[in-house]
Parts: structure tokens; C-alpha cells; sequence
């Protein structure tokens, strides 16, 4: 069994063999002979075919196929190029643990050989909200010690900001695409996470968040503090919520709420230049 340390929490991948670990993921690999309970478990298996529902999925797309069904749910995931069913997925709970247990077609072979195959239907977007947590879109640098995290639609400027950061003012950053946020003895937290799209930065860094920064594309800097219904609009974007899990979305809006009184959030409507940055930098 291969343990991986996840915004504090612990996730389980149990294979008939070992899964190769790629770079991303391998950042997140909790030391051989370290004892853990994990809260999340997937036990991965391989066959020649796949069981199907004799009910309608709940929810349906060119990639997935979901079925609630009692105690859990079962998702069937499609080959893009084949559009023929690959892997399945049944997710219930055993005590305190969430378990899904995966089928992989034999015929996908190597596919399903690595963790970072599995890294969709890993599911985390679904799954933290369960433990406090919320995976958000937005570039995560680190600045003296506490995160500032950039929000924005893809192609903004989110990875342009956080570069003028690391260039102009020594941040580190430590996820050009994604962070977990939670909360740890009243703070706000920003947790890597092993995904990161495009982006090359991906460590498994924490700390306590200073400040979320929504970004908009403007003619010249100007920056705005936002509070209340504003703060959570603007944070709310960020949030993954999949389709098929649209049930979701009131738990991560209580989530975000909590959140909130204990953060810092800017408007921030910038040009791509060191200025948006100083700007930044002298409301925090």
C-alpha cells in the first residue's frame, strides 16, 4: 500500500502491484515504515471486463457515467479515443474511511500502471469538502512565510502575477494551478497538492493564508479589500465543483463562509507588470 500526505490528510492507493510514482505525486509520498490511517482508500484491481448498472446514470458526458446508489455511487469512465468503457469506480464508506474501489480494464494496460493516470478519478474535488477542505483554481506562492493565492478564469493572468512575484520579489511559488484551503487552529491554510495542470511549480508546501486575490485584466492597476457576499463570490469562483457532484456546491459555499473572517481577499485589476505586484504588496 502506497501513502500519500494530501492538505493533512491521507490518502491510500492499494494495487496488486506498486504504482509508479511520478514527480508530481512522489513530492507527496509519506516515508516507508510511517504508520497512518488514511480517510481516503483506493484499492485498484484489473479485469477483462467491467460490471454494468441495470439503472440510468444520474448524470452522463462524453467521459463519465455516475449512479448514485445506496451507500455510495458508482462512476463508469470512458476511453476518449475508443469512447468504450475503461474503468469503473465504486465509492462507499467503511467506518470513517471513504473507499473506492477501481476497476481497470486489462486491454487500458499500461494505463492505469502509474498514479498519476488516476489522478481525475481520484476525485479530490468531491471528496475534501468531506474533511473541511476545498481544492481551488488559483496560482499559490509563498511570501515570507504565508500564502497569497491568485484567483482568476484561465488566461488571466494568475501564473503572470505569480511569476512578477517570484522574479521581482522573491516568492516561491509553489502551485502555478491549484491549492487546498482549509482551516488550522483559526487560521486559514493553503495546503499542495499533487495537480497542477501545465505548470512545472508543485510542492507540498503549507501555510497560513494572508491573502486571496481575484484577478481581472485592466487598462491600469487598481486594487479593492472585498468583505461579505463580495469575498465569497470571489473566492466561490475558484472553487471546483464537477458536474456530476453539482449537490456539492452547498457544502463548499458553508465551507468558504467559515473561511472567510480569517483571510484577507483583494480585487485586483492589474496589468502584467512589477507595479500590479508592488500595488498588491503594500495593502497586505
Amino acid at each position: 500500500m502506497q501513502l500519500f500526505d494530501i492538505a493533512g490528510l491521507t490518502l491510500a492507493v492499494d494495487a496488486p502491484q506498486l504504482l509508479a510514482v511520478g514527480g508530481k505525486w512522489s513530492r507527496f509520498l509519506v516515508h516507508q515504515g510511517e504508520e497512518r490511517k488514511p480517510q481516503l482508500l483506493y484499492r485498484v484491481a484489473y479485469a477483462d471486463t467491467l460490471a454494468q448498472p441495470f439503472t440510468l446514470p444520474s448524470y452522463r458526458d462524453a467521459q463519465v457515467r455516475y449512479f448514485p446508489c445506496e451507500g455510495g455511487s458508482l462512476r463508469i469512465y470512458s476511453n476518449f479515443c475508443t469512447a468504450t468503457d475503461s474503468l469503473s469506480v465504486l465509492e462507499h464508506t467503511e467506518g470513517e474511511m471513504i473507499v473506492q474501489d477501481m476497476t481497470i480494464l486489462k486491454q487500458r494496460h499500461p494505463w492505469g500502471t502509474q498514479v498519476d493516470h488516476l489522478t481525475e478519478v481520484f476525485d479530490l474535488s468531491h471528496y475534501l469538502p468531506r474533511f473541511g477542505r476545498l481544492l481551488l483554481h488559483c496560482a499559490y506562492i509563498l511570501y515570507e512565510g504565508e500564502a497569497i493565492l491568485f484567483t482568476a478564469p484561465s488566461g488571466t493572468g494568475k501564473s503572470t502575477q505569480a511569476e512578477l512575484w517570484r522574479s521581482h520579489l522573491g516568492a516561491t511559488v509553489v502551485n502555478g494551478d491549484r491549492a487546498v484551503i482549509g482551516m488550522e487552529n483559526g487560521r486559514m491554510m493553503a495546503y499542495g497538492v499533487p495537480i497542477s495542470g501545465s505548470s512545472d511549480d508543485c510542492e507540498n508546501i503549507s501555510a497560513p493564508v494572508r491573502a486571496v486575490v481575484s484577478l481581472c485584466q485592466a487598462k491600469e492597476n487598481t486594487i479593492r479589500r472585498l468583505s461579505g457576499a463580495q469575498a465569497l463570490k470571489h473566492l466561490m469562483r475558484g472553487a471546483y465543483i464537477l458536474p456530476e457532484h453539482q449537490t456539492d456546491f452547498p457544502r463548499q459555499v458553508e465551507l468558504a463562509a467559515q473561511m472567510l473572517p480569517n483571510a484577507a481577499v483583494f480585487h485586483l485589476a492589474c496589468l502584467p507588470n512589477v507595479e500590479a505586484a508592488q500595488l498588491l504588496r503594500s495593502q497586505l
